[in-house]
């Protein structure tokens, strides 16, 4: 089950990852989570960002 979602959320990822460099632009963040069903204000978007450390002088957002 673990292995099905994280297939899920790379793919996702991968679409938004115009470079194919496993980065994508923060501001994507909203819409790469939206894309897997999930529905979240702004607030819990900046939320998410921050638990994962992204700063706002940082613009891209790198898959791990």
């Amino acid at each position: 089950l673990v292995a099905e979602i994280e297939k899920k959320i790379t793919e996702a990822f991968e679409v938004f990852d115009r470079e194919s460099n496993k980065t994508v632009d923060v501001r994507e963040i909203g819409c790469i989570v939206r894309s897997l069903g999930c529905f979240p204000n702004e607030a819990e978007v900046q939320e998410l960002l921050e638990k994962v450390n992204v700063r706002s002088v940082v613009f891209f957002f790198h898959l791990q």
